[in-house]
């Protein structure tokens, strides 16, 4: 239901030879960095096809984006993580609302939403880009697509429609 990391935050845990022992690494990670970083481990060359990167490699930061959507979430909820900060819309919702915005160094787990203040030019670039990338989902996910009357009936008596 939730694009705060207390939600989903999941802790990766790399061991074995040829792995460096290294502190904690507060940056965020995507599950689609983990077949990578097994290849590099292997030393084998990441397919051209095959997204993320190589968690063994230098951190170069890294912009996530995440989404939940009805009905198996309460709102359609579009998120971009572009450390440290965090940037959450909800499209139908209004007013001060619609965005949340984290400090994950001084909030890891995004309880509690900061004011913009010093990080105004940070939060409105965010708050373009995901405006635009939300629009292109739910764009792509206008179809109502096809369901039996007994599907249907079904959703609907769990309450998804």
């Amino acid at each position: 239901h939730y694009l705060n990391p207390v939600f989903n935050r999941v802790p990766l845990i790399l061991s074995g030879k040829g792995i460096r022992r290294t502190a904690e690494r507060p940056e965020v990670v995507s599950t689609l960095d983990i077949a990578p970083t097994v290849l590099d481990l292997l030393r084998i060359k990441k397919p051209g096809y095959m997204f993320g990167r190589s968690l063994m490699a230098a951190g170069k930061k890294q912009t996530l984006f995440l989404e939940t959507y009805r009905p198996q979430a309460y709102l359609n909820s579009f998120s971009i993580i572009n450390y440290p900060f965090q940037l959450i819309y909800f499209p139908e919702k209004s007013g001060a609302e619609q965005y949340e915005f984290y400090n994950l160094d001084m909030d890891p787990g995004g309880t509690r939403t900061i004011e913009t203040g010093e990080n105004r030019l940070v939060r409105q670039k965010m708050m373009k880009r995901l405006r635009q990338m939300s629009k292109m989902c739910l764009k792509k996910k206008q179809g109502k697509g096809s369901r039996s009357k007994r599907d249907e009936d079904i959703l609907r008596s769990l309450g998804y429609i």
